[in-house]
C-alpha cells in the first residue's frame, strides 16, 4: 500500500511542541575539537540549545526549533529580566495537544546571533520549562536565517552562518527541495512501515521534537495503523506541547528514506490525537531531531534547498524505551528530580511498581540531577546492570530496582 501526500494547507499545521519523550535518547560523545573561526557553538541536550543576546544586553539559553512558527519566551525569563508584557493583550497559541490557551505577549524583542538581528512583536510569553522539562529561556525558529545559508554540524555541535554570495554547493552532499510554509520547513521522505505498507509524502522538519518520525492521526487512520502494527506500546505525554497532553503508539519500522540515504529499523510513533497539531490533514507528520542529528545539514534558505550527508551518528541504533517510563526533569524549591508522567504497560518500570506522579530523586545512590546527561542515558541504555532508583511518592520514599530492557 502506498500514498503520495500533497503539501497543502500547511500554514496552521504543526507548532513544534512535541517535546516530551523517553529521556533515554543517546547523545553524541564529545571529544576535544577545534571549531572553525566562524562557528557558533551550541549544546545538544535532546535539542539544539544556544546562547542568544536579547535586547542588546540580556543573554538567554534558547532552543532552535525548525518547527516553530514564531519566537516564544519563557515567563520566568521575562520576569527576571524586567521585560514588559503588553497590559490587557493576549494571544491564542496552539500546537500539539487539544487546547488553544491565550497567553500574554511582549513587543520589541530583539534577538542577535552573530551578525544577524531580528525584532519581534506580539511574542507569546508562557511557562516553557513545564513543556520542555529542562530550563530554557525561549524558542526560536528559522526566520532569523531566512536570508542566509545555515550549516548545522551535530558531530561538533556548531552552527555556521554563510552569506549566499559566499556559499559553494557541496559536491559530497545529497540535496532536497524544501518547502517553507508558515515559517516551517518541509521535505519529502518515504517510510517503509511493514514489507507491504509504505507512506510517501511531505514531513515537517522539527528539530524541536526529540522523536524520529511522528505520523499524524490522519495518516494513522487512513492506513489503519492500529490493526496493521501489532508490536507497539502506548505513551501519553503530559503537557506535550502548547496544547497540552498528546497520545502516541511507538513501533519499529523497516526503513526511512531521505533522499538517497536509508535509515534502517527506526523507531517511529503515530498520534491518536483527535485535535491539535498532530490531528491535521496535509503532511504525513514530523521528522524530529532523532533522525536529523545523523546528518550534516546545510539549509540554503534563499534557494529553498537542503544539503545533507551522513555524519558519525548515522548508524547509531534507534532505541525504543528501555525503562518504560517517560516524564520530565524538574529542579525547583519544591521538586528536584525526574517526574514520572507515563508508565508503559509490561515494562521494567511497571513491573517494579513505578507509577505516574512518582519522582525519581536518586539513581544508584546519587542525585539523578547530578549526572551528566550522557552518563545517565548510557546507564538507561544498557541491559546487563541492575539500576537502583530512589522514588518519592507523596511524603514517603522507597527504593526500586530493575534492569533496563528495550521495549521494541
Amino acid at each position: 500500500m502506498k500514498i503520495i501526500i500533497p503539501l497543502i494547507i500547511l500554514l496552521t499545521l504543526f507548532s513544534c511542541n512535541n517535546q516530551s519523550q523517553n529521556k533515554s535518547e543517546q547523545e553524541p560523545i564529545k571529544e576535544a575539537i577545534i571549531l572553525p573561526d566562524n562557528a557558533i557553538p551550541f549544546i545538544y541536550k535532546g535539542g539544539v540549545i544556544m546562547d542568544i543576546k536579547v535586547n542588546d544586553s540580556i543573554m538567554g539559553s534558547f532552543l532552535f526549533d525548525t518547527g516553530s512558527d514564531q519566537l516564544y519566551l519563557d515567563s520566568s525569563f521575562v520576569a527576571n529580566n524586567n521585560i514588559l508584557t503588553q497590559k490587557g493583550r493576549t494571544k491564542e497559541i496552539s500546537g500539539v495537544g487539544a487546547n488553544t490557551p491565550r497567553v500574554p505577549v511582549s513587543d520589541n524583542i530583539k534577538l542577535e546571533i552573530d551578525s544577524l538581528t531580528i525584532t519581534y512583536n506580539n511574542v507569546p510569553v508562557l511557562n516553557l520549562n513545564s513543556i520542555r522539562g529542562e530550563k530554557i529561556d525561549g524558542i526560536f525558529g528559522i526566520d532569523i536565517f531566512r536570508s542566509s545559508v545555515l550549516r548545522i554540524n551535530f558531530d561538533s555541535s556548531y552552527f555556521q552562518i554563510i552569506k549566499p554570495s559566499d556559499f559553494v554547493i557541496p559536491s559530497e552532499h545529497d540535496s532536497l527541495k524544501i518547502t517553507i510554509a508558515g515559517n516551517k520547513t518541509f521535505i519529502k521522505c518515504k517510510a517503509l512501515i511493514l514489507d507491504s505498507l509504505n507512506v510517501d509524502g511531505f514531513a515537517m522538519l522539527d528539530l524541536g521534537s526529540g522523536h524520529n518520525l511522528t505520523f499524524t492521526s490522519v495518516i494513522a487512520h487512513d492506513f489503519n495503523f492500529n490493526d496493521n502494527i501489532t508490536n507497539k506500546y502506548s505513551v501519553t505525554h503530559k503537557n506535550a506541547g502548547y496544547g497540552g497532553d498528546s497520545h502516541s503508539y511507538y513501533f519499529r519500522a523497516k526503513k526511512l528514506n531521505i533522499g538517497k540515504y536509508t535509515l534502517e529499523n527506526p523507531v517511529m510513533n503515530y498520534s491518536t490525537d483527535e485535535s491539535g497539531g498532530l490531528s491535521m490533514w496535509g503532511p504525513m507528520g514530523l521528522i524530529g531531531i532523532g533522525v536529523m542529528k545523523r546528518f550534516d545539514l546545510i539549509f540554503d534558505f534563499p534557494n529553498k534547498k537542503l544539503y545533507f550527508k551522513p555524519n558519525s551518528l548515522f548508524n547509531e541504533h534507534f532505541f525504543s524505551s528501555t525503562t518504560g517510563f517517560t516524564g520530565k526533569y524538574r529542579e525547583s524549591d519544591s521538586v528536584a528530580g525526574f517526574i514520572i508522567g507515563n508508565v508503559i504497560e509490561n515494562s521494567p518500570a511497571s513491573a517494579a511498581g513505578i507509577k505516574p506522579g512518582d519522582i525519581i530523586t536518586h539513581l544508584n545512590g546519587l542525585e539523578i540531577l547530578s549526572y551528566p546527561d550522557t552518563e545517565r542515558n548510557n546507564l538507561f541504555l544498557q541491559d546487563t546492570m541492575e539500576l537502583e532508583f530512589k522514588i518519592k511518592r507523596g511524603t514517603e520514599s522507597h527504593i526500586v530496582k530493575f534492569v533496563p530492557r528495550e521495549m521494541l
